[in-house]
């Protein structure tokens, strides 16, 4: 609940919320993700998002992004990652959700 109004805010300004806003919210966004926010889910758990983490964690962009802010989308990217294959249930339905 904690990302909701980041969710809903991006959506009513953007239509959507890009991946870098979430990454923004760091230690918020993985405790989202740990806790199964389905919304959140959702939104990470496309081809284009895994693939966007996978850029982000390994060759972050620098489209005029400050060096810190950078750093930290890489190291949240990273840790979404790896939580990704521990096993556990919520494990599960983000596998579920990219294999559709």
């Amino acid at each position: 609940e904690a990302l909701k109004p980041v969710l809903e805010a991006s959506a009513a300004a953007a239509g959507a919320v890009s991946l870098e806003d979430l990454l923004d919210e760091g230690e918020t966004l993985l405790q989202e993700f740990r806790g199964g926010n389905e919304q959140l889910l959702e939104r990470l758990c496309t081809i284009e998002s895994v693939r966007s983490l996978v850029q982000h964690a390994t060759r972050p962009p620098c489209e005029g992004v400050p060096p810190e802010r950078l750093r930290h989308r890489s190291h949240t990217a990273a840790e979404l990652l790896a939580m990704c294959g521990h096993g556990s249930a919520k494990d599960d339905q983000w596998k579920i959700r990219l294999v559709e």
